[in-house]
């Protein structure tokens, strides 16, 4: 059997409020181990009871997000198609990734894979529906411009870190 002052040490580095006591049972042979009883949806503990309110609750959706990532990667689609500026086209991907990294800086892969996936599918649109037929190394580089979105989207990331660790004061 463990003492409170064993469960207080244990709890303070893990971060859990000392104050926080274990509940035992009693097993059917009768010793005796610590409960804890974690279901789906369960996420933060108060003093007397487990609450199912999440620690840190969201704010809002990702839905918006991810539309205006779609959006960003069909209006660079069409700008490459149009334009036929790689370069153009990967600052684009770059800026785009790196704004939605800034917005929402958890998992910045998402962005590049949603803003990125939509250049080639411009192009096949283009090819399939306008008359505007991208060349061979057009469709190779279309690919090729999720390259800077990764350096946008950790850069976004990144930077959303700093400017919360500066107005927090740390």
């Amino acid at each position: 059997m463990v003492g409170e002052e064993e469960w207080a040490g244990v709890l303070s580095v893990l971060d859990i409020a000392p104050r926080l006591k274990p509940v035992f049972i009693v097993g059917l042979r009768g010793a005796e181990a610590p409960l804890f009883h974690v279901t789906a949806g369960v996420h933060a503990f108060s003093m007397d009871r487990i609450t199912t309110e999440p620690a840190s609750p969201r704010i809002g959706s990702d839905v918006p997000f991810y539309l205006l990532a779609a959006l960003a990667g069909v209006g660079t689609g069409w700008v490459d198609v149009m334009v036929n500026d790689l370069l153009f086209t990967a600052l684009l991907v770059l800026m785009a990734c790196m704004v939605l990294g800034l917005l929402r800086p958890r998992w910045p892969w998402r962005w590049v894979v949603v803003v990125g996936v939509f250049v080639p599918l411009a192009e096949l649109a283009a090819y399939l529906i306008l008359t505007v037929k991208p060349t061979r190394a057009q469709v190779y580089g279309s690919f090729l411009a999720a390259l800077p979105g990764i350096a946008g989207a950790y850069g976004g990331s990144l930077m959303r870190g700093v400017i919360d660790n500066l107005r927090q004061g740390k």
